[in-house]
């Protein structure tokens, strides 16, 4: 199933979102749904989405410590 939604996210004409995509598949408990797909993709399904945009990487430090996050 996991990689069913990664086909959808990462097909560039699909407006749907990840939480649409998620449930459709299955995935009734989202927050473990996000965990598990960063576990099995290295990277959030809301960054696979952002990717696949084209959106910039932004840099933050918080701490001392380098954090990266998409707008």
């Amino acid at each position: 199933r996991f990689n069913r939604v990664y086909a959808e996210l990462v097909n560039p004409r699909n407006t749907r979102s990840v939480t649409d995509i998620a449930l459709h598949w299955g995935f009734n408990h989202l927050g473990r749904f996000a965990s598990n797909y960063r576990a099995v993709f290295g990277e959030s399904p809301s960054d696979t989405v952002a990717r696949v945009r084209g959106e910039p990487l932004l840099v933050s430090w918080l701490g001392g410590e380098p954090m990266l996050w998409r707008r």
